[in-house]
């Protein structure tokens, strides 16, 4: 019988770390990388805070919208991982975009959205 997280702790620790780790990857790359990389490229102060502002709105108001992933849910695939797959296929989808942009500080609205 193959493990599952209903009944291994383990199991479920494991997963929680994966999806934190998922979550802080971004983040991270976001407030250091993309940051660092900017500042090399000759952006300004202010423009990298915006920037900065910008990306921290979602993990800002988490408990907004907290309520809404336990609130609705699809049967058929448990209480979130249709949530967390469209979360991970939104930031596949974004990162692909942040690849393609030519002149990223020319569309820095654009790279805020992504």
């Amino acid at each position: 019988m193959l493990p599952n997280l209903s009944n291994h702790r383990r199991l479920r620790l494991i997963t929680l770390c994966a999806l934190y780790f998922a979550q802080g990857l971004p983040y991270g790359f976001i407030t250091v990388s993309l940051v660092a990389w900017l500042a090399e490229q000759g952006m300004s102060t202010e423009e990298t805070g915006s920037l900065l502002f910008w990306v921290g709105i979602p993990w800002s108001i988490k408990f907004l919208w907290g309520p809404a992933i336990d609130r609705f849910t699809l049967a058929s695939m448990g209480r979130r991982r249709p949530w967390i797959l469209l979360a991970q296929g939104m930031m596949a989808l974004t990162v692909l975009l942040m690849w393609v942009l030519d002149d990223v500080r020319s569309q820095l609205t654009l790279l805020s959205w992504l």
